[in-house]
């Protein structure tokens, strides 16, 4: 739970400092068409539905393989919809995966650090176990 929520918090700072650095307008607005659903037309850099999703999905492999790859075709299908409804384009899509996939990671880096170093291991964690035992 709680390299979720530090995951979820450092993927949303990556993706405010990325939506600074990079501004890619939304498709609707470049194409002159009426998107599928109502969207401001404000900058689409990075998706936050794809964000969401492929952080959620990154989380989850460590705990069940199976579960994270059905979150990560969910993801997917997500990306493919916001395309698809004109308001966000490839790059946004790619971009919150890329920052979604560093920001499992990272979550679970700063987790583990701080349970080493407390000497205390969280909850829900998995319990890997080595081939040896």
């Amino acid at each position: 739970m709680l390299a979720t929520i530090t995951a979820g918090i450092i993927a949303l700072i990556i993706s405010r400092i990325g939506s600074k650095l990079y501004y890619d307008p939304r498709p609707f607005v470049t194409q002159h068409v009426k998107p599928l659903i109502s969207h401001p037309a404000d900058n689409g850099f990075p998706s936050d539905h794809a964000l969401l999703t492929s952080t959620l999905s990154a989380i989850l492999y460590p705990f069940s393989k199976k579960w994270a790859a059905a979150a990560a075709a969910l993801a997917v299908l997500v990306g493919i919809g916001r395309v698809t409804v004109h308001v966000h384009s490839p790059i946004d899509i790619f971009g919150a995966f890329a920052i979604g996939l560093v920001s499992a990671w990272l979550g679970w880096l700063v987790v583990s650090k701080y349970t080493a170093r407390s000497g205390g291991v969280q909850k829900d964690a998995p319990q890997y176990k080595s081939k040896e035992q």
